[in-house]
């Protein structure tokens, strides 16, 4: 756990190369998307040259709409920002492709893990959870002592379906939500409230 940065979890064999016995995740760091098929849903400044925004409730980043035109492409490279909330992928090392069981949630806006790291979902409710996860005081050896244990986690869509979280997300592109943004200017995405959520155990 890493103040202002992430909270890191799942099966420590995989961290230690000893092999959690799952298979690898190939790297999955951007997206291409059609803007006509998938729009932002709220663009953050001019939708022709907004680099960032959302996509189902989603923070997303992305290369102007501007330039794929001026390039003559029809798709434009996007990808999930590593902003608070996020969860992603780790991995060993350099290798981008060997991903496995080791994810990581963000405590903050780390810039330098976009298109470096494999993002693929968000804390819909409990961010207060992550932002509390005990960090252990480092030793003079540089060892974490005493830190909080994450002793289980699971997948909604992999419980039984009786047993799983509703939950409400607030539509990204609604009037409403875009009420909700009233910062001033041309803010990043990773600057602004989460998306309005409800769940139900």
């Amino acid at each position: 756990v890493i103040e202002g940065f992430m909270a890191q979890g799942g099966d420590i064999r995989a961290i230690n190369g000893v092999g959690s016995g799952l298979p690898n995740i190939e790297a999955e760091f951007t997206f291409r998307r059609n803007p006509e098929d998938m729009p932002l849903d709220y663009a953050i400044g001019d939708r022709e040259d907004a680099d960032n925004g959302y996509i189902n409730g989603f923070p997303i980043a992305t290369r102007p709409l501007w330039l794929a035109q001026d390039l003559g492409n029809e798709t434009i490279e996007s990808w999930v920002p590593h902003c608070a909330g996020v969860v992603s992928t780790a991995r060993l090392g350099n290798d981008v492709n060997s991903g496995n069981s080791q994810f990581f949630l963000m405590r903050g806006h780390t810039e330098h893990l976009d298109k470096q790291y494999t993002a693929w979902g968000r804390v819909l409710d409990g961010q207060d959870v992550v932002m509390s996860i005990k960090k252990g005081p480092d030793g003079t050896d540089g060892v974490v002592r005493d830190p909080d244990t994450l002793e289980s986690a699971a997948v909604a869509a992999d419980l039984p379906e009786g047993n799983r979280p509703e939950a409400w997300v607030m539509r990204t592109d609604s009037e409403l939500f875009a009420s909700l943004i009233t910062e001033p200017g041309r803010p990043h995405v990773c600057s602004l409230p989460p998306v309005p959520t409800v769940v139900e155990d």
